[in-house]
């Protein structure tokens, strides 16, 4: 009988401390950016704060992680798309369970790119639960 107790005391000890992959409670969603572009003198510098919500987390002990790809495409005045011009991978790990995250976004335009509109959207993909968002807002090249 001690012994079944002990063993009964060693699986749930065993599954308690076990990885597991925890789903969003909504629909995953980048749900604001901010956009802004500086001139430097061989390009434009572009910065893009993307924040998201209702992502996977995965539970590895006590702490919670989270695995975010995406990339950006850049559609210019006269519809010229560039796909995938900048791709990351946003990884994070922290004690407390997230509800959102920033993901920074920062590249480079060329020169090529001229003084006018453009339109940027950034294509997000939550490696955990595999839900895609993506988020668009014109930028302005002055």
């Amino acid at each position: 009988m001690k012994y079944l107790f002990y063993f009964i005391f060693i699986g749930l000890f065993i599954a308690g401390c076990s990885k597991k992959d925890e789903a969003p409670a909504g629909k995953f969603e980048a749900y604001k950016m901010d956009l802004n572009a500086y001139q430097l003198d061989t390009c434009w510098e572009v910065n893009a704060p993307v924040q998201i919500k209702n992502f996977g987390v995965f539970q590895d002990g006590g702490n919670y992680s989270l695995n975010v790809s995406y990339s950006v495409d850049v559609t210019s005045a006269d519809g010229k798309k560039a796909e995938g011009i900048f791709k990351d991978v946003f990884k994070n790990s922290t004690k407390d369970k997230p509800e959102d995250a920033q993901l920074d976004v920062q590249f480079n335009l060329s020169n090529s790119y001229k003084s006018g509109k453009l339109i940027v959207t950034v294509n997000i993909t939550d490696e955990i639960s595999k839900s895609k968002s993506s988020i668009t807002k014109p930028l302005t090249l002055e």
